[in-house]
Parts: structure tokens; C-alpha cells; sequence
């Protein structure tokens, strides 16, 4: 049999352990984190004759959630009501409040692996 070249291939043992531990990224903690940031944009965009609507939004596991019966109406619009689109306009307005909340979690995520942030 012919010998050739040999190939050293070292590092795989690093490499698995940091890999394993990017693995380990929190992504509903960064959602969590990001809706927390927009929230008081949500509300300033909701309509608020009584308040009631306004202070019913809160964050849970990264999704936006209003407790009140009539909000996804107020939200989304009937053929009564115009729209508002209170979550996707302080989405668009504080992008970068998301975006922020999400390369946090990155770089935890990162030096806990041992990249360079």
C-alpha cells in the first residue's frame, strides 16, 4: 500500500466545546428581553379612551399578550375600526432596541464560548 501525506488535524475537542456551548443561546430570554424593550412603544401606539387596553399589554416567553377581549379588534381593525398595529409599528420605531436586545444574548453566548466579541 502506498504512504502518502499525512493530515494533522488538531483543536476538535475545542472547537466541539465551544460549539456545544453556543448551543447554549437563550433565544426566548433575547425575545423576553426585546419585547420588554418595546413594550412602552406598544402602549404609547395603543389607543387609550379608558386606559384599560393601554395597560393590559405585558410580555410573556417573547410574545406580546393583551388580557382585554377587544384588543386583537383595536389591533388588527374591523370594518368599524381602523387598525393601529401598535406591536409592528414599535417594532419598526425601535428596531434597534431588538436588535440590541438579541446581539446581548450573542455576545454572552460568544465570550462563554471563548470568541472574540
Amino acid at each position: 500500500m502506498a504512504s502518502g501525506p499525512t493530515m494533522v488535524v488538531t483543536g476538535i475537542p475545542e472547537t466541539v466545546d465551544a460549539l456545544n456551548k453556543v448551543a447554549n443561546m437563550d433565544m426566548q430570554k433575547a425575545e423576553t428581553e426585546a419585547g420588554r424593550a418595546i413594550l412602552p412603544t406598544v402602549k404609547a401606539n395603543t389607543r387609550h379612551a379608558t386606559g384599560a387596553l393601554q395597560s393590559s399589554w405585558a410580555v410573556e416567553g417573547g410574545a406580546f399578550i393583551n388580557t382585554q377581549d377587544y384588543a386583537p379588534f383595536q389591533e388588527f381593525g374591523t370594518v368599524f375600526v381602523d387598525p393601529t398595529f401598535a406591536v409592528a409599528r414599535a417594532w419598526d420605531e425601535k428596531q434597534s432596541a431588538v436588535e440590541q436586545a438579541f446581539a446581548k444574548e450573542i455576545e454572552r453566548v460568544a465570550s462563554q464560548a471563548g470568541f472574540d466579541t
